[in-house]
């Protein structure tokens, strides 16, 4: 869905409308402004991109190292925290500590019930929409790219695991040299899908995703935006209180937010205590 007003240029994608239009090449009159055709692959070093048909293959077909590394560096965190998450279900019987009342107006012989904690799967009796803005700037290391990613990561993983349903999009946006805002959201998960970890590994680490695959984006945008973002692509800035206004939760742009390796625990903690996720003592 795209959405035009004013100064302001808004696209919305669900996460396979995303790498189907990534896949379009620019207009051949555009060709010799456009960076994709000749990505920056130095600051790839690493991870899998030596040409931009790269990005797209890992991003069409999950980028498993990238799934080990969040796996590796999210588990000692859900663990920790996620070992103190209260969850709290209920188990029907014919004994317990109160009764269902329609249960037993119905002649249903478990009609008692008592509280218990576990895990089950489904979606979960609470919709959140989080909106985390991938943007960055040149100068942030992939280090740090990393790092906020797995922090987003674990705090969706462990909101799942405390009864919520989450919904999860990635956001560029970005102002161009005119003042011109383009805003493109790109929905990676949706309520009732698992959590794909090869599919937000790449979304919320990755730097190609911004690199390259926002940046064919803009250099398929129509002629006035692009004449506005053509020279150095915009740059990131975080949605206005409008736009966040759309979600539940926001993350702003990792030059607002990005949590030191000393900080992940206390970050991810009181990020989920804000969404009304319950802990043990």
């Amino acid at each position: 869905m795209i959405t035009e007003t004013g100064n302001t240029y808004t696209e919305k994608l669900s996460w396979s409308e995303f790498l189907t239009h990534t896949q379009v090449m620019p207009f051949p009159e555009r060709q010799a402004s456009c960076v994709t055709l000749d990505p920056y692959t130095d600051i790839f070093q690493g991870k899998g991109i030596r040409k931009y048909q790269d990005a797209i293959d890992l991003a069409v077909k999950g980028w498993k190292e990238g799934a080990k590394l969040v796996a590796q560096q999210t588990k000692k965190y859900v663990d920790l925290i996620s070992a103190k998450v209260e969850r709290l279900d209920y188990r029907y019987d014919v004994e317990g500590i109160g009764i269902d009342i329609g249960r037993y107006c119905e002649g249903i012989p478990e009609c008692w019930v008592s509280p218990q904690y576990t895990q089950v799967d489904g979606v979960g009796q609470h919709l959140v929409r989080i909106c985390v803005n991938v943007g960055a700037l040149g100068r942030r290391s992939v280090s740090e790219i990393e790092r906020r990613g797995i922090a987003i990561a674990t705090f969706v993983e462990v909101m799942e695991y405390a009864g919520k349903s989450v919904e999860l999009s990635i956001c560029f946006p970005a102002i161009s040299h005119d003042s011109k805002t383009s805003t493109l959201i790109v929905r990676v998960k949706e309520f009732d899908q698992r959590l794909d970890s090869d599919k937000v590994a790449y979304a919320l680490i990755h730097p190609a995703k911004h690199r390259c695959l926002k940046f064919r984006w803009i250099e398929l945008l129509p002629e006035s935006w692009w004449n506005s973002f053509r020279g150095s692509y915009g740059s990131s800035r975080d949605l206005s209180v409008s736009e966040q206004a759309n979600f539940d939760v926001y993350v702003p742009s990792i030059e607002t937010v990005c949590p030191r390796e000393s900080e992940m625990e206390t970050w991810i903690t009181k990020l989920l205590k804000d969404n009304d996720v319950k802990f043990t003592d």
